[in-house]
């Protein structure tokens, strides 16, 4: 009888072990897999992207935005925040674009912008890049705006007089 309870205490801690290291795989594989292109990540980044547009979640929208682009971006969404109501979107097409980390996605998106009443449909086309794991929008033609911005959309400069404030 001795003997069998031993050797349950064997098997349970062999168990264990065999478990632990299992973990350990799976811990190891995980962070390794996190640092190169995970083109499944990408329908996740659009989906969010365009939900936090929707519900205008404007500060997390555009850390999904290139750096270059997102101040200036940012700025104009909170100046329209009022007038813009997108009411919503569905990503139809992602496709990666031929020997590079970046990708192409379409977009049908439905907005309407104040004192406008009309909802307008429109088909979005954007290009999302990967940044060391993580994916970021460049470009964007279609919708209620561009990425980069178009120069009409930016705020115009003061005129200056010449003389300092």
């Amino acid at each position: 009888m001795r003997q069998d309870r031993s050797r349950r205490g064997y098997a349970s801690r062999a168990g264990l072990c065999i478990l632990g290291a299992g973990v350990a795989l799976f811990g190891v594989g995980g962070c390794a897999g996190t640092q190169k292109s995970d083109r499944a990540l990408l329908p996740q980044a659009v989906e969010l992207f365009h939900h936090d547009l929707r519900w205008k979640y404007f500060q997390s929208m555009v850390q999904k935005v290139d750096p270059r682009f997102s101040g200036d971006l940012l700025d104009w969404l909170e100046k329209n925040k009022d007038e813009l109501n997108v009411v919503g979107w569905e990503v139809y097409r992602l496709e990666p674009l031929p020997e590079s980390d970046q990708m192409r996605a379409a977009v049908r998106i439905s907005y309407f912008q104040i004192p406008s009443t009309v909802l307008k449909e429109e088909i979005v086309k954007q290009i999302w890049k990967d940044e060391g794991g993580r994916w970021i929008l460049i470009s964007q033609k279609g919708g209620p705006f561009a990425i980069p911005l178009l120069p009409e959309a930016l705020p115009v400069p003061a005129a200056s007089d010449g003389h300092d404030p």
